[in-house]
């Protein structure tokens, strides 16, 4: 029985809505949400968005949610593939991951020098590799468990940046 809610609020500086509570308790991905926010609350320039995550039971146990990707535009957003297009050129597996993780790299990249840095929680650099190639194959089979910031980086390219989780 899931124990563990990740509350999505939104606040206009008046009023404070909850958008989504997710109770699920599964250890892989689910399908993606979004909300137009005028049908929720009126919009202003006071407007705050908060990820509260709650554990009901107090068993002491690791309260575990997470946000893989977060995007506010101005408008409906009717079609994210293409918004999406750039990031799908960086691909990572297994994700989550428990020794090591693999990054197949944007094929305009392979002949390209990259670099790969990895955030931890606290904004930290854990770890900075170099490489050239399609795929980098990182060890971090030492690392605690956790949710961590990928940012893969090549000359005259875009910086693709995405979260990978250690289990």
């Amino acid at each position: 029985m899931p124990n563990d809610t990740l509350f999505v609020e939104v606040s206009n500086g008046a009023e404070t809505v909850v958008l989504e509570a997710i109770s699920e308790s599964n250890s892989f991905w689910r399908e993606r949400s979004s909300f137009l926010l005028s049908d929720y609350l009126s919009i202003t320039d006071d407007m705050q968005v908060q990820f509260r995550i709650s554990d009901y039971d107090n068993s002491g146990h690791i309260v575990e949610a997470a946000v893989d990707a977060f995007a506010i535009t101005g408008e409906l957003v009717t079609n994210t593939v293409e918004q999406l297009s750039t990031q799908a050129a960086l691909r990572i597996h297994p994700n989550p991951f428990t020794h090591i993780v693999y990054l197949d790299m944007p094929q305009e990249w392979a002949a390209s020098q990259a670099w790969v840095t990895i955030y931890n929680e606290l904004g930290q650099v854990v770890k900075s590799i170099q490489g050239t190639g399609q795929e980098l194959a990182i060890d971090l089979s030492a690392w605690p468990k956790g949710v961590y910031t990928l940012v893969a980086r090549a000359p005259n390219h875009e910086n693709l940046v995405t979260r990978i989780v250690k289990q």
